[in-house]
């Protein structure tokens, strides 16, 4: 009797061990992937900050679902702080990348997957700052934004000297 009971007992030990040593079912998380394939770069122009972002988020989810969205985020100026951002043009807690994602894709839907852009001229402002302007055709080819990029070189820290967008703004009227 001893013995069976014994037994009975190591068998439902043995069926926990098994069930803590399955697998855990993988659950996706789009933060949990590698930093973007561009990062800012104090080589770069105000121009080719721009274009960068902009084929990153030609071809959005790739080489990963939101791959252009989270490269943008990379080259936000004051993006990551618990100061808010102006990014979008209005005062915006920006602090956590979530934040970021879906305000992008609700203001920016034109430039996720767009069948094309065109760079049409930056200005360098007297504080520093430059503006470079884009046209974006969305990726229905009938949907048309033009963008203001504003730009500030970042002063400090790992990225110093590298251009970051401190703010998209929509140019109103958008040409076709």
């Amino acid at each position: 009797m001893h013995t069976r009971r014994y037994h009975r007992e190591e068998n439902k030990l043995d069926a926990r061990r098994r069930i803590c040593r399955s697998e855990p079912k993988k659950v996706y998380n789009p933060q949990n992937t590698d930093q973007p394939m561009v990062l800012p770069n104090a080589s770069f122009s105000a121009q080719e900050t721009v274009r960068v972002q902009l084929e990153a988020l030609k071809d959005c989810n790739e080489p990963w679902a939101n791959h252009g969205i989270q490269l943008a985020y990379e080259f936000g100026y004051d993006i990551g702080g618990l100061d808010p951002s102006m990014y979008f043009g209005y005062p915006k807690d920006l602090y956590h990348q979530d934040h970021f994602m879906g305000q992008f894709g609700n203001q920016f839907p034109e430039m996720l997957n767009s069948s094309s852009f065109e760079i049409l001229g930056e200005e360098a402002g007297e504080d520093g700052t430059w503006t470079v302007d884009a046209r974006v055709i969305g990726g229905d080819g009938s949907s048309v934004k033009c963008v203001r990029f504003h730009l500030k070189k970042k002063q400090v820290g790992p990225r110093k000297g590298a251009f970051m967008t401190y703010m998209i703004e929509t140019l109103e009227p958008t040409p076709a």
